[in-house]
């Protein structure tokens, strides 16, 4: 099925996101 995989693209970018997020956020904390 294409919309469960696309499904999953657009959750993997978000989890990406949210990575990358959390990341700044704990070195603006660490500066």
């Amino acid at each position: 099925m294409q919309l469960s995989r696309a499904l999953r693209e657009e959750f993997k970018k978000l989890e990406h996101f949210f990575y990358n997020y959390k990341n700044a956020l704990s070195r603006l904390r660490a500066a």
